[in-house]
């Protein structure tokens, strides 16, 4: 049996580029999957919203994607689909285990299915603005990432 799903949307925002307490580099991306239907009344065209897909691409795949890839831009993503807990705060000093569900890419690339895509420049790579924002992918904060990084 395998894991593995395929994905086309765009992306919400640019690829962010971050490393683990190891240095391993890998992106973060969100991507919003979406199609068109026609409405069979009005025989007008919708937007239905399928939903949206986080997904983490490791070490040269991440690095490609945040380099190459922006907001907007429609991509296609193929990997495996990963359930990660977290503990939500509740209040009170209560807490629960919720889960979440992301993809973790083994391809990712632009989509040629309504542009034509040409190589580009490489640019500047988004990167978190402090190091407040870089605190939760450290090794000690988010052993997940080392476990998945090595």
């Amino acid at each position: 049996m395998t894991n593995t799903i395929t994905v086309s949307g765009n992306l919400t925002a640019d690829p962010e580029l971050r490393r683990t307490g190891a240095e391993v580099p890998f992106a973060r991306m969100r991507v919003a999957v979406s199609r068109r239907t026609q409405n069979a009344e009005t025989k007008e065209w919708e937007d239905r919203q399928d939903g949206f897909f986080n997904v983490t691409a490791w070490r040269d795949l991440g690095q490609h994607a945040a380099t190459a890839l922006r907001k907007g831009d429609r991509v296609t993503v193929t990997g495996r689909m990963m359930r990660r807990p977290y503990e939500a705060d509740l209040g009170e000093g209560k807490t629960e285990t919720r889960y979440t569900h992301e993809i973790e890419a083994e391809d990712l690339g632009p989509s040629l299915r309504w542009q034509a895509w040409t190589r580009l420049e490489p640019r500047p790579v988004a990167t978190p603005q402090d190091a407040s924002e870089d605190a939760g992918t450290t090794a000690d904060s988010a052993p997940e990432l080392v476990d998945r990084a090595a």
